[in-house]
Protein backbone atom coordinates (compact mmCIF):
# COMPACT_ATOMS: atom_id res chain seq x y z
CA UNK A 1 0.00 0.00 0.00
CA UNK A 2 2.93 2.40 0.49
CA UNK A 3 1.49 5.12 2.76
CA UNK A 4 -1.90 5.29 4.46
CA UNK A 5 -3.38 8.58 5.71
CA UNK A 6 -6.49 9.16 7.86
CA UNK A 7 -7.84 11.01 10.89
CA UNK A 8 -6.58 9.39 14.07
CA UNK A 9 -9.32 10.83 16.27
CA UNK A 10 -13.02 11.62 15.99
CA UNK A 11 -12.31 15.28 16.85
CA UNK A 12 -10.16 15.52 13.69
CA UNK A 13 -7.15 17.06 15.43
CA UNK A 14 -4.52 14.48 14.42
CA UNK A 15 -3.86 13.15 10.94
CA UNK A 16 -2.00 9.85 11.14
CA UNK A 17 0.14 8.80 8.21
CA UNK A 18 1.71 5.31 8.28
CA UNK A 19 4.58 4.42 5.96
CA UNK A 20 5.04 0.79 4.98
CA UNK A 21 8.52 -0.69 4.72
CA UNK A 22 8.59 0.14 1.01
CA UNK A 23 7.08 3.33 -0.35
CA UNK A 24 7.77 5.74 -3.20
CA UNK A 25 7.84 9.50 -3.65
CA UNK A 26 4.60 9.10 -5.62
CA UNK A 27 3.09 7.51 -2.48
CA UNK A 28 4.41 10.48 -0.48
CA UNK A 29 2.82 13.02 -2.83
CA UNK A 30 -0.50 11.13 -2.76
CA UNK A 31 -0.37 11.15 1.06
CA UNK A 32 0.33 14.89 1.18
CA UNK A 33 -2.61 15.51 -1.15
CA UNK A 34 -4.81 13.49 1.23
CA UNK A 35 -3.50 15.51 4.20
CA UNK A 36 -4.44 18.70 2.36
CA UNK A 37 -7.90 17.31 1.54
CA UNK A 38 -8.52 16.39 5.18
CA UNK A 39 -7.16 19.71 6.47
CA UNK A 40 -9.50 21.69 4.20
CA UNK A 41 -12.49 20.09 5.97
CA UNK A 42 -11.72 21.62 9.38
CA UNK A 43 -11.39 25.04 11.01
CA UNK A 44 -9.38 24.13 14.13
CA UNK A 45 -5.71 23.32 14.85
CA UNK A 46 -4.33 19.94 13.78
CA UNK A 47 -1.06 18.02 13.85
CA UNK A 48 0.26 15.38 11.46
CA UNK A 49 1.92 12.26 12.84
CA UNK A 50 4.04 10.32 10.36
CA UNK A 51 4.68 6.78 11.60
CA UNK A 52 7.89 5.59 9.95
CA UNK A 53 8.51 2.78 12.43
CA UNK A 54 8.00 0.15 9.71
CA UNK A 55 10.08 2.01 7.13
CA UNK A 56 13.82 1.50 7.10
CA UNK A 57 14.86 3.80 4.26
CA UNK A 58 13.75 6.80 2.27
CA UNK A 59 13.11 6.22 -1.43
CA UNK A 60 15.99 7.11 -3.70
CA UNK A 61 16.25 10.45 -5.39
CA UNK A 62 15.28 13.98 -4.57
CA UNK A 63 14.65 13.79 -0.83
CA UNK A 64 14.88 17.54 -0.23
CA UNK A 65 13.08 18.56 -3.41
CA UNK A 66 10.21 16.17 -2.62
CA UNK A 67 9.83 17.48 0.92
CA UNK A 68 10.14 21.10 -0.20
CA UNK A 69 7.21 20.73 -2.61
CA UNK A 70 5.02 19.83 0.37
CA UNK A 71 5.67 23.19 2.01
CA UNK A 72 4.98 25.51 -0.90
CA UNK A 73 1.34 26.01 0.05
CA UNK A 74 0.74 26.61 3.77
CA UNK A 75 -2.14 24.79 5.45
CA UNK A 76 -4.52 26.77 7.65
CA UNK A 77 -4.57 25.57 11.26
CA UNK A 78 -1.43 23.41 10.82
CA UNK A 79 0.67 23.18 14.00
CA UNK A 80 3.40 20.67 13.19
CA UNK A 81 4.56 17.23 12.10
CA UNK A 82 5.75 14.51 14.47
CA UNK A 83 7.89 11.84 12.82
CA UNK A 84 7.72 8.55 14.70
CA UNK A 85 10.12 5.63 14.73
CA UNK A 86 13.08 4.73 12.56
CA UNK A 87 15.49 6.59 14.89
CA UNK A 88 18.37 6.92 12.43
CA UNK A 89 16.11 7.83 9.52
CA UNK A 90 14.21 10.35 11.62
CA UNK A 91 17.42 11.94 12.84
CA UNK A 92 18.81 12.26 9.31
CA UNK A 93 15.54 13.67 7.94
CA UNK A 94 15.14 16.29 10.66
CA UNK A 95 18.83 17.25 10.50
CA UNK A 96 18.54 17.65 6.73
CA UNK A 97 15.43 19.81 7.10
CA UNK A 98 17.11 22.02 9.71
CA UNK A 99 19.99 22.58 7.32
CA UNK A 100 17.64 23.26 4.44
CA UNK A 101 15.28 25.71 6.11
CA UNK A 102 14.92 26.75 9.75
CA UNK A 103 11.32 27.87 9.04
CA UNK A 104 10.46 24.32 7.96
CA UNK A 105 12.54 22.71 10.69
CA UNK A 106 10.61 24.37 13.51
CA UNK A 107 7.53 22.49 12.33
CA UNK A 108 9.16 19.04 12.56
CA UNK A 109 9.53 16.98 15.72
CA UNK A 110 10.41 13.39 16.49
CA UNK A 111 9.09 10.73 18.84
CA UNK A 112 10.10 7.14 19.52
CA UNK A 113 6.56 5.73 19.52
CA UNK A 114 3.12 6.71 18.23
CA UNK A 115 1.99 7.06 21.87
CA UNK A 116 4.80 9.57 22.47
CA UNK A 117 3.83 11.33 19.24
CA UNK A 118 0.22 11.61 20.38
CA UNK A 119 1.32 13.25 23.65
CA UNK A 120 3.50 15.71 21.75
CA UNK A 121 0.66 16.43 19.30
CA UNK A 122 -1.56 17.48 22.21
CA UNK A 123 0.99 20.17 23.11
CA UNK A 124 1.63 21.21 19.51
CA UNK A 125 -2.07 21.83 18.85
CA UNK A 126 -1.95 24.57 21.50
CA UNK A 127 0.80 26.49 19.68
CA UNK A 128 -0.07 29.72 17.91
CA UNK A 129 -0.47 29.47 14.14
CA UNK A 130 2.51 29.89 11.87
CA UNK A 131 2.76 33.16 9.99
CA UNK A 132 0.83 32.97 6.69
CA UNK A 133 3.91 33.68 4.59
CA UNK A 134 5.81 30.80 6.21
CA UNK A 135 5.50 27.50 4.33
Amino acid sequence: MGIQTHWHDDQQTIILTRCDNVWTWDDYHTATQEIRRLAQQITHPFVVIVDMSQSNILPKGGNISNVRVTHRKPLAHFRGVVIVGAPFLTSVLITTLRGFSPSIARKYFSAKTVADGLLLATTLRLRPPFEPSTP
